[in-house]
């Protein structure tokens, strides 16, 4: 971030420093002394200097169109688009998921439509994922190779392609991430936590069973015997062999160094790129352009497709229907606070929800 500041800004990085740990801006006039802001503006100052950009006259108004919209417009699908976009993000679930989640069914039925369809070229997968599912995770993966076979798949990653979601990036022809994409997390897990005795000692709950064989209850109100416990980790550590086997072919890797950098090791952009996880800095137009230069196809003739199963809230859809039908273009403020509160209940739901092996980054982050 400090490089790029000083490339942008020309503020050189042990200035950048000073200015950090010396508190030297206070106010925004100080800003502008420090080269990091060009001036010190009203609203209606802005207006006019952008009415001078677009060269209304004096009489003329802006008009303005807000993002929200602009982004549905563009998202509309292209009848005659040759690239082919794929957005997952959020956890990965068995199923189709819900909001905010990448379904193993209705994302693998994304990208199977994606390369049934002869007008598409060429795919670029947006994956903005901690992981989740590993059974998920790998009918994705079944279908980024049978569409690699055909047509290009370029991935891109966002702030987090980690674990489940490098799992379905490692087989793409392509990966390009920022410097400070959290991605790698190359590792499984399995949970059955015991809660007999908190129900037990707590609530006052004991519990009976009646089961058939040895092994028929697996469950939170049982405790694991050494043997069932052998059994579970003997499946976390086949499904994480093949984890790291799957991105040693797709990364021209061997399996023992995908193995030294995996381990459930959460790695940076700017790591990963010197470890082989990724190949390039770039965001989503570096990868939309890559994907057409594969195919041939020039920038003035790419046509975008979106693929997404996102799913809107209708109470949030309803909001942005309101919105767009006033000319207040300000959109729907969430706070910080909702925002965490939110990520934590939907990563308790998903652990909640999630059976068998997990590939996941096992926490939530925050970047302050």
């Amino acid at each position: 971030m400090l490089l790029a500041i000083e490339k942008s800004r020309g503020v050189p990085v042990t200035k950048l420093n000073e200015i950090a740990d010396s508190a030297l801006i206070q106010k925004s006039g100080q800003a502008v002394a420090h080269n990091l802001a060009d001036g010190i503006k009203y609203y209606d100052e802005i207006l006019t200097q952008l009415e001078s950009k677009v060269k209304l006259n004096k009489d003329g108004e802006i008009e303005f169109f807000s993002f929200a919209k602009y982004a549905k417009k563009k998202a509309k699908k292209n009848k005659k688009a040759n690239i082919a976009i794929i957005m997952a993000e959020g956890s990965i679930v068995d199923g189709d998921g819900e909001i905010g989640e990448i379904g193993g069914n209705s994302m693998s039925a994304l990208v199977r439509e994606a390369r049934l369809d002869t007008t598409i070229k060429a795919v670029v997968l947006r994956v903005n994922s901690p992981g989740g599912s590993a059974l998920a995770s790998d009918i994705i993966w079944r279908e980024i190779i049978l569409t690699k076979a055909v047509k290009p798949v370029v991935v891109s990653m966002g702030d987090v392609a980690a674990s489940g979601g490098y799992y379905i990036a490692c087989a793409a022809d392509k990966i390009y991430a920022s410097p400070n994409t959290i991605t790698g997390s190359i590792g499984v897990f399995g949970v059955i936590p015991f809660t007999g005795d908190l129900l037990k000692n707590k609530l006052g709950v004991t519990i009976d069973r009646v089961q058939t064989n040895e092994h028929s209850i697996l469950s939170f109100n049982k405790r694991l015997t050494p043997e069932e416990f052998k059994i579970i980790q003997k499946g976390v550590d086949d499904i994480y062999a093949d984890f790291i086997g799957k991105v040693a072919d797709g990364r021209g890797m061997k399996t023992e160094q995908v193995d030294s950098i995996g381990q459930g090791r959460v790695w940076a952009g700017c790591d990963d790129i010197n470890i082989g996880l990724i190949d390039e800095f770039g965001g989503m137009n570096a990868a939309i352009s890559d994907a057409a230069s594969r195919v041939n196809i020039s920038t003035e003739n790419i046509k975008l497709k979106v693929f997404t199963t996102a799913k809107t809230d209708p109470m949030l859809e309803a909001l942005i229907t309101l919105q767009e039908q006033d000319n207040n273009t300000s959109s729907v403020k969430v706070s910080a606070l909702q925002t965490k509160v939110m990520e934590m209940l939907n990563f308790a739901k998903s652990i909640e929800s999630n059976s068998g092996i997990q590939a996941r980054m096992p926490y939530i982050y925050w970047i302050d």
